[in-house]
């Protein structure tokens, strides 16, 4: 195996599963706990004594061998090199990850990125460059779109058609990335990237502010409303009082930004319904980008008119996801 191979190997098989919270079914890892080498009560020896009892306790023999465990038990929701810091104590779950320490090029790869966080990060970003160049479809039969259809369908909202077969895009840039929609943006910025892509305001409400239904964001996309609003030592006076106090509590001032998980609705939670709406209206939005929705004239009368229930929201949004699917 060359180098550049076992580059390949580590940083896009590996890493990116590893360091985001990715969880792995027992089925996957019976064998390294209780069969390893086909014995009969042997574990994989590789696996360090530190992380084996705890490994057990979430797969237990003869327990249910669909049930999830993180891919990495250090540092879960991180993305960071942990994974492989795990290759070599012991502390990796998958046996493909393990073995990455017994072959004597991958595990010289393996010390090299752990010494050098640095190089580590820049080569996974050239390593995901190279990979978004392989010709690769959006799943055969566009199952990557039908399970997202499938999600919304099973928190409560309509089903649609999903067009399958255009394929991903083949080209990374920071140029195009400019165009796309961010948090931090101001309703003209949107309206306006909105326009460049031949959208409305509908659409701009219906896509951005009413798919925010179902979901989590992290407390990095909501510390400075909190915190230091406009940059002063203060919170978004958007935010409604009853929910400053939970927010202030799931996102602490002085918490990791990274770590910590909020819903994006907090009152439904992952029901599909136009209560991330109705949130926009009462102060209840978690993300700076919906709350501003309401601050002009035109989108807050869109947010008026879908907020009601019984309004033509289901039908529309349908029609919605069905249209960007081809912009």
């Amino acid at each position: 195996m060359t180098s550049s191979a076992s580059e390949s190997l580590l940083l896009k098989n590996l890493d990116l599963r590893m360091s985001t919270g990715s969880r792995e079914s027992g089925m996957s890892v019976a064998n390294r706990l209780y069969t390893f080498g086909g014995g009969v009560n042997a574990s994989d020896p590789v696996i360090s004594p530190d992380l084996l009892p705890s490994f057990q306790s979430q797969c237990p023999r003869g327990g249910d061998i669909l049930a999830r465990t993180p891919l990495d038990h250090v540092t879960s929701s991180v993305f960071d090199d942990q994974s492989l810091r795990n290759i070599r104590s012991g502390f990796s779950v998958l046996p493909s990850d393990a073995i990455l320490y017994s072959d004597r090029v991958t595990r010289s790869v393996v010390d090299t990125y752990v010494v050098d966080d640095s190089t580590f990060a820049r080569d996974f970003a050239i390593a995901m460059v190279k990979m978004g160049r392989i010709g690769v479809k959006i799943g055969n039969g566009s199952e990557i779109r039908r399970c997202v259809q499938s999600a919304c369908v099973k928190a409560g909202g309509s089903t649609y058609e999903v067009e399958a077969g255009r394929r991903d895009g083949r080209l990374s840039s920071a140029i195009l990335a400019l165009h796309m929609p961010e948090f931090h943006n101001s309703v003209d910025t949107l309206r306006l990237k909105f326009f460049e892509k031949g959208l409305t305001e509908a659409d701009l409400v219906l896509l951005s502010g009413e798919t925010h239904t179902i979901g989590t964001t992290t407390c990095f996309f909501v510390r400075d409303r909190l915190y230091a609003f406009m940059g002063a030592n203060t919170s978004d006076p958007a935010i409604s009082p009853a929910l400053l106090p939970s927010l202030e509590r799931q996102c602490p001032k002085d918490g990791s930004p990274l770590d910590r998980i909020l819903l994006l609705d907090q009152v439904t939670g992952d029901s599909f319904d136009v209560q991330s709406l109705i949130n926009i209206k009462n102060g209840f939005s978690v993300l700076p980008s919906d709350s501003i929705l309401y601050e002009n004239n035109i989108t807050k009368s869109v947010v008026d008119f879908y907020s009601v229930p019984e309004s033509a929201f289901a039908g529309d949004f349908v029609v919605e996801v069905q249209f960007v699917m081809n912009v």
